[in-house]
């Protein structure tokens, strides 16, 4: 995938758009669900460790929380969610965030 994408960048090949009807990550709703509930925003951590207590995921990050990490990640670098400094926001259906309020731990 940095191959293609470092070809993209160099304008040598086009993006390749999403498929149509791709399924979403199960894990990935759930943050943001989790983030639209919790609007003022919060740490990755937090996240996580409420993603920890959902029976679909809690063996898998028990076992590495890594994993939880990365679907943060991707959905912030695709703009699902914004992250801003260490905290995340959740995104409306304008593409708007509730913005910088102060951080509440979940």
């Amino acid at each position: 995938m940095w191959v293609h994408r470092k070809e993209v960048e160099a304008g040598r090949k086009d993006e390749i758009p999403e498929a149509v009807g791709a399924k979403r990550s199960p894990m990935g709703e759930e943050v943001k669900a989790y983030l639209i509930r919790h609007p003022h925003g919060v740490k990755s951590g937090d996240v996580v460790e409420y993603l920890k207590s959902d029976s679909r995921f809690s063996e898998t990050l028990n076992k590495n929380a890594t994993g939880g990490y990365n679907v943060i990640s991707r959905l912030a670098k695709r703009g699902e969610i914004r992250k801003e400094g260490t905290l995340l926001y959740p995104l409306h259906e304008n593409g708007a965030t509730t913005g910088n309020q102060r951080y509440t731990p979940a």
